[in-house]
């Protein structure tokens, strides 16, 4: 990851990131694909998922949106 950023190699890899309507889901952080170059992260690269494996990813992403609230007020 070091490497694509002093590179600015926009090398897509899996990363934990803001997704801001990718997948259909805004507002939490997600293990997704993403490019990664000199500012980090340029873009969230879209895989194709299959029907049920986008249901368990919004599922998840409830998940991380409900712990997120959770420590919000810490």
């Amino acid at each position: 990851m070091a490497r694509a950023v002093i590179t600015d190699s926009r090398e897509v890899m899996p990363v934990c990131a803001w997704v801001t309507g990718e997948y259909g889901i805004s507002g939490v952080y997600l293990g997704v694909e993403a490019e990664i170059g000199r500012s980090g992260i340029s873009k969230v690269v879209e895989g194709s998922l299959s029907g049920n494996e986008l249901e368990e990813l919004k599922k998840a992403a409830e998940a991380v949106r409900a712990k997120q609230a959770d420590v919000k007020d810490l």
